[in-house]
């Protein structure tokens, strides 16, 4: 697993295992050869970059950053108002199938700004949305990118 040679890809590697569920650790022999030897290899090494990028202080504020969304309003509203004004352009809040009005309403207000995005799921894929809603390959994100949740 090419991915797997520079310290940056085990990075990698270690928090997408994570995100699976795996308890699984990247960086000895044994355990590279065996995440290799894994299905869904050929398919991570289609979705992290060859290597991290070094990127300017300005082209941090071009990633693009996910943030999973479920019927929190105060903590959401915390953190992108703090994403704006740091200046992040590419915020996208990857909404869960939330029902909560109050929420509802403020996606219609924050989606005002273009720097902020709403993709709406019909059902909560829980904190692996990202992956499951396939929304990386529609988006056609190719770069680094942050994931997280308001709270």
């Amino acid at each position: 697993m090419n991915i797997l040679k520079n310290r940056g890809g085990q990075h990698a590697a270690h928090n997408f295992l994570l995100t699976l569920g795996s308890s699984m650790q990247v960086g000895d022999a044994e355990t590279d050869t065996n995440l290799a030897q894994m299905p869904w290899s050929d398919m991570m090494e289609e979705l992290l970059p060859r290597e991290i990028p070094e990127l300017s202080p300005e082209e941090t504020f071009d990633l693009p950053i996910f943030i999973n969304c479920r019927d929190r309003l105060g903590c959401l509203q915390k953190l992108v108002t703090w994403l704006l004004d740091a200046g992040y352009r590419r915020i996208y809040l990857l909404d869960n199938a939330s029902t909560y009005p109050p929420l509802r309403a403020w996606y219609g207000e924050i989606c005002k700004d273009p720097r902020v995005t709403l993709a709406q799921l019909r059902q909560n894929l829980g904190f692996q949305a990202l992956w499951k809603s396939g929304l990386l390959h529609q988006l056609d994100i190719r770069t680094p990118y942050v994931y997280t949740d308001p709270d």
